[in-house]
């Protein structure tokens, strides 16, 4: 039986992606990086760590604070809501299971769209790029703070360097073809469950 639930939050739970590759885009050509200024090569930094991504294409850790602020700062973030269904899904999902949060988006970011779309305090530990860079370090840490085997929980994200960081922990992971990345690239990666509304995490 599940009885741990750790989220992704951008694509899972909120729908962000038009923003963030805007923000993601003027950034990159600031930078000097039209390169990456392109929606595909933005989604393929996804593919796996973005942070680690980012490094071997040339963008140095030094510069990730000074990235993140031209992205955060370029965001239209009163325009984020959470995908249809979802605020439903998770307040049911919470009747019956513990709700963590894993995320590369800041975690006072987080919070505060969780707040606005009513679903504050449902998500413990809500662990940000602020925690940790390592998804998988983060999904750990969400097992160890509930105290629940791996075995007994599920991941639910929306990219293949999502799905690629949770087999690092060994936890079984549902992918979502209502993200970032699409059914297609998802199903390469071959997670466990590929899920395509938000109706099916209940069965998880």
């Amino acid at each position: 039986m599940t009885k741990l639930l750790i989220f992704d939050f951008d694509g899972v739970i909120v729908d962000s992606l038009a923003f963030y590759f805007e923000a993601w885009s003027r950034a990159m050509k600031a930078f000097g990086r039209e390169d990456l200024a392109e929606r595909e090569a933005f989604l393929s930094l996804l593919d796996g760590n973005l942070y680690e991504s980012m490094s071997r294409q040339g963008i140095p850790f030094r510069a990730f604070p000074e990235l993140s602020n031209r992205i955060q700062s370029a965001l239209r973030i009163n325009r984020i809501v959470p995908f249809p269904g979802i605020p439903e899904a998770i307040q049911s999902l919470s009747r019956n299971k513990s709700l963590a949060l894993v995320s590369s988006n800041n975690s006072s970011m987080i919070k505060s769209l969780l707040e606005r779309h009513g679903m504050s305090d449902i998500f413990d530990p809500i662990l940000g790029a602020d925690t940790e860079r390592l998804k998988g370090h983060k999904i750990d840490l969400a097992l160890e703070a509930h105290n629940v085997p791996a075995v007994d929980s599920f991941y639910i994200c929306d990219t293949v360097g999502d799905i690629r960081e949770a087999r690092s922990v060994d936890i079984c992971v549902a992918a979502v073809t209502w993200g970032w990345h699409n059914a297609e690239r998802l199903a390469r990666a071959k997670p466990d469950r590929i899920l395509h509304c938000p109706q099916e995490l209940m069965e998880l």
